[in-house]
């Protein structure tokens, strides 16, 4: 099954990571600006989310690519995850996500998929939000149905409290289509906390119905790469400093 498909139905469950103090003499919140998306005063481009069997391993494997080390975030209890982040400047990250050691696959949907992932591979895309509300009176004004937010808050090891407020798209089913988040006023945008060095160049999506994804992605003033393909799918371009790096879900 298709990663991009099958998170359809996962999207509200994955909520936004914990974000961890940074040793001094990490470099944070000041990687690459450069990004293939438009942001606007209301939305652009948040994060995306990187898929893979085990985070240790993961987190090497993004070293190993971008020269960069992703920082332990913090636990999901309700998908039995966990996550590593990297900062891409101008307000958006790299989360990579794997099941927590120990987590009985049988206790989460989610935890037991990932454990089938062998290599990095993108799973999901977030669209930030100034205004959770309005950004669904918007889309549903469009001729789209958007589930209910979801609140959330996590405590991180240096004691600050992340808040934020997460939704999905119900209606039409379109994969690879992103989640949506609104952070907490007084939340530290994991991007500023986050080991930097990196940033995003190019995103591309390729979903079931791509015109219909162009129109979701145009009525938030998003400037997005829809691109034709056979199937779904999700591919991420990097300026790092190994150079550029690729991370694309693999053939299969």
């Amino acid at each position: 099954m298709r990663p991009v498909t099958f998170l359809l139905a996962l999207v509200a469950a994955l909520f936004a990571p914990a974000s961890p103090s940074v040793a001094d003499d990490d470099a944070v919140a000041t990687g690459n600006d450069e990004t293939s998306m438009t942001k606007n005063a209301e939305h652009g481009f948040d994060h995306l989310v990187i898929g893979i069997s085990d985070l240790d391993a993961g987190t090497d494997r993004v070293t190993e690519l971008t020269g960069v080390r992703p920082v332990f975030g913090g636990e999901h209890p309700h998908t039995g995850t966990h996550n590593a982040l990297a900062s891409l400047g101008a307000g958006s990250y790299l989360e990579v996500v794997a099941p927590r050691p120990g987590v009985d696959p049988g206790d989460s949907q989610l935890a037991a998929w990932l454990a089938g992932l062998d290599a990095l591979t993108p799973i999901l895309w977030a669209v930030s939000t100034t205004d959770a509300d309005a950004t669904r009176a918007r889309l549903e004004s469009a001729g789209f149905t958007t589930s209910e937010p979801e609140p959330g808050s996590r405590r991180t090891p240096d004691g600050s409290v992340l808040e934020w407020r997460v939704f999905g798209l119900s209606a039409p089913q379109l994969a690879a289509a992103p989640f949506f988040i609104e952070w907490g006023e007084s939340t530290p945008h994991p991007s500023t906390t986050s080991p930097a060095g990196c940033g995003l160049t190019r995103l591309e999506v390729t979903s079931n119905d791509n015109v219909t994804l162009r129109r979701l992605l145009e009525s938030l003033g998003i400037d997005a790469w829809v691109v034709d393909g056979p199937q779904p799918a999700i591919r991420a371009e990097l300026s790092c400093p190994t150079g550029l790096v690729e991370l694309v879900a693999p053939a299969g």
